[in-house]
């Protein structure tokens, strides 16, 4: 680790002229989220027994509405539903945020939204976010793999797109620079909490939230994930390894109460204004007094992140 620093200290004295003096400075206390105390909200069993009942319904009427279960040999669970149309878009794989009954919520928006253009369509199941009682956490060489064998399974080589909210553009980070990245051509983050991650915003906002917020961030299996089996320094997505071959949506809530949503509307913009391959496959919907979340039931939202796919599908036939 010393001599990782050293390589480190000295990139930033000769490239930025920016030495480091040695020593330790006690003006600052740095936040190690994997080795604190956890402090977790407890809950009576019935409401987990009422998570439970929520997920049944919910599989009850994706099941109705063409979709099957399955579970990878990693055990990433997903619904699957085929395609509807003859030469529909490329196959949308969904991954959700930290939300009771994991996928639940996001059933309108993506059924009677964004993903009813026939395509077919894959809701992957994150369970240590879904207030459902699990140690089973899968790592990230796990949820790729999982990822691979849903698409060989139904015989999928072609492109696909993706599509995650808030603490599912990690997956969708981890996918990118996986072994698929080459098949990726939409890529559409809702809230997304993978860019800028570094920046310190996240995490004062991840232990100051709102109550509201507090009563989904503080539960006992989501804390258990995201406090000691998340692996953050791996998580970020840097916008200059996009490639430029692949349409790009970020949509941002200017009051989102978790991402900083003006700062990283600056940085795409600024990134976008220095390399213009880049700003040309970016769509950018800021939400003005949105919140975190608002995009999940709101249809003029959902005609933003539509109106993205069906330009990048057009665009992609021409």
């Amino acid at each position: 680790e010393k001599t990782e620093l050293k390589k480190m200290f000295d990139y930033l004295e000769k490239h930025f002229d920016l030495k480091v003096k040695p020593g330790r400075s006690y003006c600052c206390t740095p936040r190690l989220l994997t080795l604190e105390d956890v402090d977790p909200w407890h809950r009576p069993l019935a409401f987990y027994a009422g998570v439970h009942a929520f997920q049944l319904g919910k599989a009850c009427f994706l099941w109705m509405m063409g979709f099957r279960h399955y579970v990878s040999t990693t055990g990433l669970q997903y619904w699957y539903r085929p395609a509807r149309t003859e030469n529909p878009p490329p196959p949308l794989l969904f991954f959700h945020g930290i939300a009771p009954g994991g996928s639940a919520i996001y059933i309108p928006m993506l059924l009677f939204g964004v993903a009813d253009d026939g395509r077919a369509l894959f809701i992957f199941e994150n369970k240590p976010v879904s207030s459902h009682p699990s140690f089973e956490v899968l790592s990230e060489d796990e949820t790729i793999e999982g990822v691979q064998e849903a698409l060989d399974r139904f015989d999928m080589t072609g492109d696909i797109s993706l599509m995650g909210h808030s603490f599912g553009s990690f997956q969708l980070t981890w996918l990118m620079y996986s072994p698929l990245r080459g098949r990726i051509r939409q890529f559409a983050l809702l809230d997304p909490v993978s860019i800028l991650l570094s920046e310190p915003d996240l995490i004062i906002n991840f232990e100051d939230a709102t109550p509201l917020f507090k009563v989904f961030l503080k539960e006992l299996w989501t804390n258990f994930y995201i406090r000691r089996h998340f692996s953050w320094y791996r998580s970020e997505l840097w916008l200059d390894d996009m490639p430029e071959d692949v349409d790009f949506f970020v949509g941002l809530a200017e009051k989102d109460q978790i991402v900083n949503g003006p700062k990283i509307r600056r940085e795409v913009e600024i990134f976008g204004s220095e390399h213009p391959s880049f700003a040309r496959q970016t769509t950018v919907a800021f939400w003005p007094k949105a919140l975190h979340g608002d995009c999940l039931y709101q249809p003029s939202k959902w005609r933003d992140i539509r109106s993205f796919y069906d330009k990048s599908a057009k665009q992609k036939q021409s």
